[in-house]
């Protein structure tokens, strides 16, 4: 055979050898069929029915009452990858006639594998909202006994890795109550600090008054994790009272921690510190004014002559009741007034600040902002950042439009707007979602009546983006400081402009349960940035929620006081300066007008903001 032959038959012959062994490297992730073929969703899980259930239920029972330590742990699996999926799906009594069998074996099985692998399956329902609701209303009856109890902490921890749920905290903080078991006071105690809230933060402190030595070092442990500085107080107090020697070193510890001072256990120091200490003192209104007028001073040397928040400026100033020289002011304005509308900030901004100036004679200008900011709206109720649009059609021209002669004088004005097209397209922050309502209120407030289909709509996605904690993130998922304050201001907006409750309303009062459950003034909760944009966002709902208090927390001293002491020897606030420092100012003066309906001339009551400040 020629040699040429000779190697085609080897080539040939190792060709078929390596598809041979490299096939399976090639077949689709899917499994078999043709590589394109998408994987098949697995179908929805059935509810069980109740003529099967006594089938389900023997097939656990029958593994579980055996002497074969395996035949337990099957047990176990069984629950987990036969039942669970269709137990959550159904009537609840089965979910729970199996949880309380879980804590059956946590308490009464003798061997460690067999409590480790129930302990999990119990975390997995914890895991299941139904289910630990479920648990909240029930579980001092189906966990009477310590080894119940401690089993049902264990679970709720290994459910909660890094925080707590409302309802696991509600559970922990309720078995640290327990009156015989030490061991469960403790574990409850351990469970809590993954929880800082108004709630556990009393908590905490009645504990530290505890006769059990170490249920007050516990939670005096934990306080000195939450670092609460407005319950600095408190503690000297009990510090002061407090006769057992270790417990008083104790508190001074968490003191310590708290405060990052050090003075130890001596009452008499640390209430020198605490009657010295900013967020201790009164809010006095020449104090306040002061430090507005110093940032003004910053902003004006700093700002007005070229930024690129030229519009949030502008509101700052006219909201601080500081005097501007007319030309300073006139010319930032009229920057302003020239440029084109773009952008939803920027508008919903302007509007805010013209509106405050003079609702009628900006008042063709402001309708531009408000058929922008319709038009930019998407027909699911939400904003983005927004784009200029090409035609209005509520003014005579498309060019921006100045300020009316003599508008100011003459008589209202009311303007009904023709709803323009909206943009389809439904892409969203609710950051700009928020302040687009916050412009439109504007826009109002200067006797525009806007759709009422905006509101609705709007009212529509905040409750569609509303995280089951009550609070708002920037799109979707759990929620934070910045974007819950500003969500629960938008909705009581909407709801105010569609005659509806806000006092009672309960989504309004979720939100108001997680700004009192993560109040704090030194930080954005739950987010690493944008101190002062919450700060802000903090105020306004303090004011559209008519409230003077999240939990126990008097937002706006505690709130002043901060500022006062942040405030730098430049005038100004924060990383951000000119957007801090604005921000500052706007809080120190409670900028935000009140939601309320008014008599406006010539005319019937109407669900107007009031023209008054805030307090």
């Amino acid at each position: 055979m020629p040699r040429k032959y000779i190697i085609s038959t080897y080539l040939l012959l190792a060709s078929i050898i390596l598809s041979y062994f490299l096939a399976p490297l090639f077949v689709p992730a899917q499994g078999l069929g043709p590589a394109n073929q998408s994987p098949q969703s697995p179908p929805a899980p059935k509810p069980i029915t109740q003529s099967e259930w006594p089938e389900k239920r023997s097939g656990y029972l029958t593994l579980y009452n055996s002497n074969s330590v395996d035949k337990r742990l099957k047990a176990i699996d069984y629950i987990n990858t036969q039942l669970f999926e269709r137990l959550v799906v159904s009537d609840m009594k089965y979910a729970s006639e199996v949880m309380e069998f879980i804590l059956q074996v946590i308490t009464v099985d003798k061997d460690e594998r067999v409590i480790k692998a129930a302990r999990d399956s119990l975390a997995k329902f914890l895991a299941d909202q139904s289910c630990i609701a479920w648990v909240v209303k029930n579980h001092r009856k189906i966990a009477a006994k310590d080894a119940a109890k401690l089993g049902l902490i264990g679970a709720l921890s290994d459910t909660a890795r890094t925080s707590l749920g409302d309802n696991a905290l509600s559970i922990a903080i309720d078995l640290t109550g327990e009156e015989q078991s030490l061991q469960v006071r403790l574990s409850a105690i351990t469970l809590v600090s993954r929880g800082p809230s108004t709630k556990s933060i009393e908590i905490m402190l009645s504990l530290a008054r505890d006769n059990d030595a170490a249920v007050c070092r516990a939670a005096l442990s934990v306080l000195a994790g939450f670092k609460p500085v407005e319950k600095a107080s408190a503690l000297i107090k009990m510090l002061g009272d407090e006769k057992r020697a270790d417990i008083r070193d104790e508190i001074g510890r968490a003191l310590e921690a708290i405060s990052g001072q050090k003075f130890g256990a001596d009452a008499k120091a640390w209430q020198k510190w605490w009657d010295d200490n900013p967020l201790n003192r009164i809010v006095r209104q020449e104090d306040v004014d002061a430090a507005i007028s110093r940032g003004v001073d910053y902003l004006v040397s700093r700002y007005v002559a070229n930024s690129y928040d030229e519009e949030l400026v502008l509101y700052t100033l006219v909201k601080s009741r500081v005097k501007i020289p007319d030309a300073t002011l006139k010319a930032l304005l009229d920057r302003v007034l020239a440029k084109k509308l773009d952008h939803t900030y920027r508008v919903a901004l302007q509007a805010l600040a013209l509106s405050d100036l003079d609702g009628q004679k900006y008042q063709d200008r402001i309708v531009q902002c408000a058929e922008f900011l319709i038009a930019n709206q998407s027909t699911a109720g939400n904003w983005h950042y927004g784009k200029e649009i090409g035609r209005y059609v509520n003014t005579p021209s498309s060019k921006p439009a100045g300020p009316t002669d003599g508008a100011s004088t003459r008589a209202v004005r009311r303007v009904t707007i023709k709803m323009p097209p909206r943009r389809s397209e439904t892409d969203y922050d609710n950051s700009c979602t928020q302040y687009a309502l916050l412009g439109l209120r504007a826009c109002a407030d200067a006797y525009i009546e806007i759709p009422q289909q905006v509101w609705v709509d709007a009212e529509k996605h905040l409750l569609r983006t509303q995280d089951k904690d009550g609070g708002w993130n920037y799109v979707m998922g759990s929620g934070y400081g910045s974007m819950t304050a500003g969500g629960l201001g938008a909705l009581a907006i909407c709801k105010f402009y569609l005659n509806k409750d806000i006092k009672d309303d309960k989504n309004v009062k979720r939100a108001m349960d997680w700004l009192a459950a993560n109040f704090t003034v030194r930080e954005n909760p739950k987010y690493s940035s944008w101190h002062y944009y919450y700060l802000y966002a903090l105020e306004r709902a303090g004011i559209f929620a008519n409230t003077e208090l999240f939990g126990n927390n008097e937002w706006y001293p505690i709130g002043a006081n901060y500022l006062l002491n942040e405030q730098k020897p430049n005038g100004s606030w924060g990383t951000m300066p000119s957007q801090d420092t604005c921000f500052a100012i706007l809080f120190l003066r409670r900028a935000t007008k009140p939601l309320k309906v008014v008599i406006t001339p010539g005319g019937p009551a109407q669900n107007q903001p009031g023209s008054g400040e805030g307090k």
